[in-house]
């Protein structure tokens, strides 16, 4: 069952109390009551200050224990250049969240409900509903299901939702709650934008032989089916797509990795071809794509650069290929632990690489130097291992990153805003009470909005603006 404590454990209800370093506070809150009924954040005052451990410092700042202690002052500029929420909303959704997405463009948020147990409200605040609101916290619709969500996803626009059931139903909903189209599936939905089409992957192998489908997303038609590489069981273990969802590459069991191309024939026809296949040491880890301004500048029969993440033995590498699939380079990562998630800027000249493990947290940035080599830029590490790893955001001016600190036996969560040097632009400390885990979180491209969503049924909106002299 999918369900947020089986995920995440990034901490509950993101309560309007956000503090940052040093004594920064919260400015100009405001909060919102929507349709449904929820519980109205308390007005006025400042929040509490939270203490940043040791740990939590190096880790923001790239330093050492030792450079903590002498930086003095100069960490004091550091902390008044980091973002403050300027104002936030909060939303109580009637029961538990069982999946939650933002949408990428829009900021539209779509989550998923089922009844809590524990609960003694009526069925029409605890229940099973697919719910949307805007980017104001405002509910747009909130439409009963019949059968709980299995995983759900959003075009970047906002106009069209999908959602995969238990009854094994993939239905797309408009954005006034209405279903569009209804076709028997149990995969993984993704948005293709730009071709107006919608990929399945066949992630829990319920359709024997078949990695992923295509569907045209405005009547269900199957349009495409890819069965894997000749003479191989293949099945999907990674996926990545450009953001207008023209290219995207995936990664299968074996090593095996292939690039595809979407898109729209001249009589409006959906279709899916595949560039080029190749095969990489050991099993995948992850793969990354090039995409935002790299796939912009795109020539008629150019694609995207494609990284993999790999195991070749007991050393987890890197392969980089160039547009037409020549393998350019692989790289041995030098980490303090296994890396689980790769990211390429939308410049293409920078990657991210986040891992977890027994030997702590750490997130590197690579950086494209002079002889199309990478070179780490940053290096960010905590000692101590999450209990589950925060996924990271990359945007378009940087990342958003996640890090799980312990104090005294208490468990505390971060999310921080990161430029494209690797800088810390603002630190959103999750305040939470007992019993609740994030779901999900969501951030909106020019970096202002960011969403987060608990399995207890809360959902909170954190407006971001920079301060200091760069603002």
């Amino acid at each position: 069952m999918k369900h947020g404590r089986f995920f995440l454990t990034f901490a509950i209800g993101l309560a309007r109390g956000l503090a940052l370093l040093a004594g920064v506070s919260l400015a100009g809150c405001s909060s919102r009551v929507p349709d449904s009924g929820g519980t109205a954040l308390p007005s006025g005052g400042e929040a509490p200050v939270v203490s940043v451990s040791p740990e939590l410092a190096s880790w923001m700042f790239g330093l050492t224990r030792l450079q903590l202690g002498r930086a003095g002052a100069s960490l004091g500029e550091k902390v008044a250049r980091i973002g403050e929420p300027r104002q936030s909303w909060k939303w109580k959704a009637p029961g538990l969240i069982s999946d939650f997405s933002m949408a990428a463009a829009s900021g539209l948020v779509l989550l998923s409900t089922i009844r809590d147990g524990d609960s003694q409200e009526p069925s029409e605040r605890n229940g099973r509903y697919l719910v949307a609101l805007d980017r104001e916290g405002k509910q747009r619709f909130k439409k009963p299901l019949s059968a709980q969500t299995r995983v759900q996803a959003i075009r970047s626009d906002g106009r069209l939702a999908f959602v995969s059931n238990y009854e094994h139903r993939l239905e797309a909903i408009e954005s006034n709650g209405n279903v569009r189209w209804s076709t028997q599936a149990s995969c993984r939905p993704i948005p293709l934008d730009g071709p107006r089409s919608l990929l399945c992957l066949e992630d829990d192998a319920a359709v024997p032989g078949v990695v992923f489908r295509v569907f045209d997303d405005q009547d269900g038609r199957v349009v495409h089916e890819f069965t894997g590489l000749p003479d191989r069981k293949s099945e999907a273990l990674a996926f990545r797509k450009t953001p207008d969802g023209r290219f995207f590459v995936v990664g299968m069991t074996g090593g095996d990795i292939a690039l595809f191309r979407a898109g729209r024939a001249e009589d409006g026809s959906a279709f899916v071809r595949k560039l080029w296949e190749r095969r990489v040491e050991g099993e995948v880890t992850d793969v990354a794509i090039s995409g935002g301004d790299v796939a912009r500048k795109l020539l008629p029969g150019e694609a995207p650069e494609v990284s993999v993440l790999h195991w070749e033995g007991t050393v987890q590498k890197i392969a980089f290929f160039e547009r037409t699939g020549l393998l350019l380079s692989t790289q041995a990562l030098a980490e303090a632990g296994p890396a689980q998630q790769l990211e390429i800027s939308a410049t293409a000249d920078r990657i991210w690489v986040q891992g977890n493990g027994a030997k702590g947290q750490f997130l590197t940035l690579l950086r494209r130097d002079a002889s199309r080599g990478w070179t780490p830029a940053i290096r960010r590490h905590f000692p101590r291992a999450a209990e589950y790893s925060i996924p990271l955001i990359p945007i378009r001016s940087g990342a958003v990153a996640g890090v799980e600190e312990n104090v005294a036996g208490r468990r505390r969560n971060h999310l921080v805003g990161l430029d494209l040097e690797g800088e810390v632009l603002w630190r959103m400390p999750v305040h939470s009470t007992e019993g609740a885990y994030l779901y999900g979180q969501g951030i909106a491209p020019d970096g202002t909005l960011v969403a987060v969503a608990t399995d207890d049924g809360v959902v909170s909106g954190y407006y971001l603006q920079r301060s200091g002299p760069d603002r």
